[in-house]
């Protein structure tokens, strides 16, 4: 009876830990993987060091792990938006791995292991988590694309006129709905990347609304001007365009190249320097 208390209680704490930890998420996903792989190693160190001689360590690392899972598992089992977060998660859960390689130190093996959680989380701090966006974004990790260009037909104007994209040009469409925060956030940059290149004849841009449910009666186009942009808009009235282009997140950029083929999928900072190159 004694040890299930004791179980109970490490769970118990480790859940208060990821509690005390998961609000940092709300700064940054990428320091709250820092946060949580030092919180949860000192944790079960702290315990290792404080039971282990009356405990077994497994058990403890255990029910670490345990109270981890709790919190995590049955989120993560039936939503998929945190499949952003899950590198975040798992970054935790190397914490308690490092905490019981730390606390028995003394054995080479344990050092070589630890070094390598260390050099894990400094990977997803650095880069892995920007690729592990991507991936889970755009469907690869680095946005590189090699695909024809559906025909996008159904484009309205602010007019309702149907305008068909010009031929024979590189083209730069940013996919975008009405109550998307990423979206608003990014066109600043869409905007300055427009004025860079709009006197280039070879390049045209345009930002494509892909109503939804909620937009019934909204004037996106109208609504994007009163902000001041000037780039070229339209709005999409296929209900298959993101079925075609495969777009699973918004905003979703693409580059098409002058011969039809799609050879970028993914944000705006590596459209600039992707346009930097063919222009």
């Amino acid at each position: 009876m004694k040890k299930t208390y004791f179980i109970i209680t490490i769970i118990i704490i480790s859940i208060v830990t990821e509690i005390i930890v998961s609000p940092v998420r709300a700064f940054s996903v990428i320091v709250s993987s820092v946060t949580g792989f030092c919180a949860f190693l000192a944790l079960t160190y702290f315990l290792l060091k404080k039971y282990a001689p009356t405990q077994p360590a497994y058990l403890i690392c255990l029910a670490v792990l345990t109270g981890l899972l709790a919190l995590n598992l049955p989120i993560r089992i039936y939503s998929r938006s945190t499949d952003g977060t899950l590198l975040d998660f798992l970054t935790h859960v190397l914490g308690i791995a490092a905490g019981y390689f730390t606390f028995y130190r003394q054995k080479a093996v344990h050092k070589v292991n630890l070094s390598v959680s260390v050099l894990i989380v400094l990977f997803v701090y650095f880069y892995g988590y920007d690729r592990w966006l991507f991936k889970r974004n755009y469907g690869t990790f680095t946005g590189e694309a090699h695909f024809k260009a559906p025909t996008l037909n159904l484009l309205k104007d602010a007019n309702g006129q149907t305008v068909t994209l010009a031929k024979n040009k590189v083209t730069v469409l940013d996919f975008w709905f009405i109550g998307c925060g990423a979206c608003m956030a990014e066109f600043p940059q869409y905007q300055k990347l427009y004025d860079q290149y709009k006197d280039n004849k070879n390049v045209q841009f345009y930002s494509i609304d892909v109503p939804t449910m909620r937009d019934k009666g909204a004037n996106p186009i109208a609504y994007l001007k009163s902000f001041g942009y000037t780039f070229p808009m339209l709005i999409s009235l296929d209900k298959k365009v993101a079925e075609d282009m495969t777009i699973t997140n918004y905003p979703t950029i693409f580059i098409i190249d002058a011969k039809g083929d799609i050879i970028y999928k993914g944000d705006i900072e590596t459209v600039k320097q992707r346009l930097e190159k063919m222009l």
